[in-house]
Order: structure tokens, then C-alpha cells, then sequence
């Protein structure tokens, strides 16, 4: 899962490893409730966080 404020570097990102499971989240990530939801989403999808950054 990442998160940023921009759609197309995240789907860059996403597409540059195309053997990678990668969610993306388009987010604010200065707000504290986007963050949960963010985080929500992730162990939603894939169960766990296995490292926040």
C-alpha cells in the first residue's frame, strides 16, 4: 500500500513494479483521519502492516 497526494506518481510507482502486490491510496497524509483510512484500507486489502513509514 502507498499513499501520496498525487494519483499519477503513485500508478508510476505501481507500474514500474508490475510483480509487486501494490495498493495505492490517493491521500493527504498531513491529516490524521486520511491516515486512519488510509491504514484501514491497507490491513482491509492485505490483512496487515508489516512497516509504516
Amino acid at each position: 500500500m502507498i499513499a501520496a497526494r498525487r494519483e499519477e506518481r503513485l500508478e508510476a510507482i505501481a507500474n514500474a513494479l508490475p510483480s509487486a502486490d501494490i495498493s495505492i491510496a490517493v491521500a493527504d497524509v498531513t491529516k490524521e483521519e486520511v491516515v486512519q483510512a488510509v491504514i484501514d484500507l491497507a490491513v482491509e486489502k492485505h490483512g496487515r502492516i508489516d512497516v509504516p513509514i
